[in-house]
């Protein structure tokens, strides 16, 4: 059952390359290099890309090992080197697009820090006389 997932992930990724590069041409390259994040963030190195952000946070960082951190920036600078070829083609829609992954991710990470900042309550406050 696993070979077959493999070869029918395989044969979809082809159909829609094949489609995408017969119905846009030669700007059909930025939206296949998009559908390539997806495909390695989803199926490939998601965990690895969820665990790069565990690494901005100061306390996670300790709960991952070293091969875990190693794979983590690898799928960071793999993610990197695909959205600096978008900018540098000035594909801004595909620029958008990947950009918005990491924003969630980073929403994940950040909220909970913001939500205990915004909830306490300052120690001093000055009241009227």
């Amino acid at each position: 059952m696993r070979y077959f997932w493999l070869i029918a992930i395989y044969i979809i990724y082809r159909v829609v390359i094949a489609t995408i590069r017969t119905e846009m041409g030669d700007r059909g390259t930025y939206w296949i290099f998009v559908a390539v994040a997806f495909y390695l963030i989803l199926f490939g190195f998601g965990r690895s890309f969820g665990n790069f952000f565990l690494l901005l946070d100061p306390f996670a960082r300790h709960a991952l090992t070293g091969k875990e951190k190693g794979w983590a920036l690898f799928a960071a600078t793999l993610y990197g080197v695909i959205l600096g070829f978008e900018i540098s083609g000035q594909a801004w829609a595909q620029v958008a697009i990947l950009s918005a992954v990491p924003a969630f991710f980073l929403w994940g990470v950040f909220m909970p820090r913001l939500q205990d900042a915004f909830a306490r309550k300052p120690a001093f406050v000055a009241t009227p006389d």
